[in-house]
C-alpha cells in the first residue's frame, strides 16, 4: 500500500505566452498507514535566482488546500496565474501534511518532479515537468 513516501507533485501546465503566463501544479496524496482524518497539501512556487538558489514566488503560495479525508489517495490541482515580466526557471515546493484531528501524524515536503501520471489534467493533455521555463 502507498504511503506518504510515495506522493508527489508535478507540474501539468507551463503557459509563458499570452497577456498573463500560468503554472499548473498537480500534487497526488496517497493514504497514510494511519488512517489520518485529513489530507492536506501547501503549494509553493519559486524561481531560480542568479546564484542556483531557490527563491519564493511573490503571490506563488496556495495555503493550505484540503485534498482528502484519509480514506483514499487523492489528486490536487492549483494553477497560479503570474506576470509577464522576466525570464525565470520555476518549480515548485509541496508540503504534504496527514493529521488526525489537531495532531499532525506525518510531513513530507517534496519538489516537482517530470514523468508523472497525470491522467485527464495537463496543458497539454498529460503533460508532466519538474519545471517550467516562463
Amino acid at each position: 500500500m502507498p504511503g506518504p513516501r510515495q506522493a508527489w507533485a508535478t507540474i501539468d501546465e507551463c503557459r509563458p505566452v499570452g497577456a498573463v503566463a500560468t503554472v499548473g501544479v498537480l500534487a497526488w496524496m496517497p493514504v497514510d498507514s494511519a488512517k489520518s482524518s485529513r489530507m492536506v497539501a501547501r503549494i509553493r512556487l519559486q524561481y531560480r535566482d542568479a546564484s542556483g538558489r531557490w527563491r519564493p514566488i511573490e503571490n506563488g503560495d496556495t495555503g493550505n488546500l484540503r485534498v482528502g479525508n484519509g480514506k483514499r489517495a487523492a489528486l490536487r490541482g492549483y494553477t497560479f496565474a503570474l506576470g509577464t515580466e522576466g525570464s525565470a526557471l520555476i518549480r515548485a515546493r509541496v508540503s504534504f501534511t496527514w493529521s488526525a484531528g489537531r495532531r499532525t501524524l506525518v510531513r513530507r515536503i517534496v519538489d516537482t518532479s517530470a514523468r508523472r501520471p497525470t491522467g485527464r489534467y495537463g496543458t497539454p493533455l498529460r503533460f508532466s515537468a519538474a519545471t517550467c521555463r516562463l
